[in-house]
């Protein structure tokens, strides 16, 4: 990892309280595959799609599951990328809740900020941004097409 980055989240952002489970999630990440991965993060359905930007992102669908929308209009490096910053903003919602609940936190944007770049470049190292991009084109379907998966059948 970069520039010693290799404090647990949780140390390095104390005042997230989820910090710690995004360090489980990343420890058990090279022994489960991606499908997997959304499962445990309710992930339900990825699409990418040439998009505008308020369509872009992170939302709870009606089944109680996030959508994740990343644009297609973007080279698949940024698509990774985007794929794994959206991963770290499902820690910020309590999804022992249903619909997932968003967790308040008050004057943190930049902390929260830091903490979704750190984790994506951490995730995207344990399970390899070639196997995200590879999941993203194969799975999801090859960008600059619409396509809707859903991860849980």
């Amino acid at each position: 990892m970069k520039n010693g980055n290799n404090l647990p989240l949780g140390q390095k952002f104390p005042r997230l309280s989820f910090a710690k489970y995004a360090d489980f999630f990343l420890a058990g990440c090279k022994a489960e595959n991606i499908k997997h991965q959304f499962s445990v993060r309710h992930i339900g359905h990825v699409s990418i799609e040439p998009t505008i930007p308020d369509e872009i992102g992170l939302k709870i669908c009606s089944d109680g599951l996030f959508n994740i929308n990343v644009d297609a209009n973007h080279h698949l490096f940024d698509q990774a990328q985007s794929f794994g910053y959206k991963v770290a903003q499902t820690f910020l919602y309590d999804l022992k809740k249903n619909p997932p609940e968003k967790l308040h936190f008050q004057n943190m944007k930049r902390e929260i900020e830091s903490f979704c770049r750190e984790f994506r470049d951490r995730w995207l190292d344990a399970v390899s941004t070639a196997a995200v991009i590879e999941y993203l084109v194969n799975t999801v379907g090859e960008t600059k097409q619409t396509e809707l998966c859903h991860i849980h059948d």
